[in-house]
């Protein structure tokens, strides 16, 4: 007897690889989102710190720089929810034939939601 079609074990079979190739297409479009949204983060996040070094870097005012930028910013522009904090040590060591070298310690870190280990840079700003 000569047959043609599929039979329901067959058909029940192809259903089940379908099946499981589309879970997996799904779970692993999941995980690409997941990715590329902690991406954005991280980048806006290292965004506000870089601006915030640079804005602190080419200012000229070096005395007032604690008073213009030690601050603690919420809700930064595109990262809602976020905070960056700014933080600036001014110290003095005394050199070799009493030379004195005055710098300051710029800490500056953006912390906020979907970021646990936030992002941060320290730099030393040496006076001129």
């Amino acid at each position: 007897m000569d047959k043609k079609g599929f039979t329901l074990i067959e058909m029940i079979i192809v259903v089940f690889i379908l099946t499981t190739a589309i879970l997996g297409i799904g779970s692993s479009a999941t995980y690409m989102i997941q990715a590329a949204s902690s991406t954005r983060l991280k980048a806006g996040a290292l965004q506000a710190v870089e601006g915030r070094i640079s804005q602190i870097v080419m200012d000229p005012r070096y005395e007032d720089l604690e008073s213009l930028y030690a601050t603690t910013e919420n809700n930064l522009p595109g990262l809602e929810d976020f905070h960056r904090v700014t933080q600036i040590t001014h110290l003095q060591t005394q050199g070799v034939g009493g030379h004195v070298t005055d710098y300051k310690t710029v800490m500056v870190s953006v912390s906020g939601p979907g970021l646990p280990e936030g992002m941060s840079r320290t730099i030393i700003v040496g006076s001129p």
